[in-house]
């Protein structure tokens, strides 16, 4: 689990509206957030990057996944989850006097690389306890989205990297950028220019991430030997699939293994 956040120590800032908590969060099948304190004023942004979140408002229930926005309103109880392999979001707790997008409902909505950097810009302003900035960067991401749902934006470029990133998911051991242009009946520089322009890389290199990402989940939740979940994944063997983890960790899969294990340990 990783997570970056800042609550700021004042809730209020003179204009329509006022960030006060941003949370980045990557978090696994264990995590859970119960709300003991309700405000029913407040309102919860939530972002969905990857994975399943389950949400319980005042007793509903609602299911998130990637590329889907909520804005959540309590006026009673509230917890969430998360619901799969993995959950990984943006949150934003802020407070707003006219409130446009409607709370409890869930939305589809993609944030492009600029939008996501426009996030990290809020959380460092609000790191500063610059809650001007953070809170007019969040209107900034707020209006975009309430502008692209209004208009109903799902055009054909977020649909190419949606369909793209669940069939990298699926295809984790076979994978190739050729099969991929295939599958999407796109050719190969129009893929890499929109993975470029929406998200700021490659398929190829979300393959990678997202290879070691399901290695690392074999490592932590089964007794797979390193060989298994070489061949599991599709590496040349586990001298290779070693050597790559080892490159982006700096840490060898047998001993990340043996970390994780301790750690859990510990706490038990």
């Amino acid at each position: 689990m990783y997570f970056d956040f800042h609550r700021s120590e004042v809730w209020e800032y003179p204009d329509r509206i006022s960030v006060q908590v941003i949370y980045k969060l990557y978090t696994d099948p264990g995590y859970l957030s119960v709300h003991k304190n309700i405000d029913a004023e407040k309102y919860i942004f939530v972002y969905t990057m990857e994975g399943k979140g389950k949400f319980y408002v005042d007793g509903k229930e609602i299911n998130v996944v990637a590329n889907q926005l909520l804005v959540v309103n309590a006026k009673e109880s509230l917890s969430y989850s998360c619901s799969g392999k993995c959950w990984n979001f943006w949150l934003f707790e802020y407070k707003n006097s006219t409130n446009s997008l409607t709370p409890n409902v869930v939305y589809d909505f993609f944030m492009k690389k600029e939008e996501l950097m426009m996030s990290s810009m809020a959380l460092e302003a609000l790191k500063e306890e610059n809650r001007v900035l953070a809170s007019t960067l969040f209107a900034s991401l707020y209006y975009i989205a309430l502008d692209k749902i209004k208009r109903g934006v799902m055009d054909k470029k977020y649909k190419v990297i949606t369909s793209a990133t669940n069939y990298i998911r699926e295809n984790l051991s076979t994978f190739s950028v050729d099969d991929l242009s295939a599958y999407l009946n796109i050719n190969e520089r129009t893929l890499l220019n929109i993975f470029n322009d929406y998200l700021g890389t490659s398929p190829k290199k979300l393959h990678k991430y997202m290879r070691l990402e399901a290695s690392k989940e074999y490592l932590e939740t089964t007794r797979m030997s390193i060989e298994e979940i070489a061949k599991t994944l599709g590496y040349a063997n586990s001298g290779h699939f070693s050597a790559v983890f080892k490159s982006e960790y700096s840490i060898t899969p047998a001993r990340y293994r043996m970390i994780f294990n301790a750690g859990v340990s510990s706490q038990i």
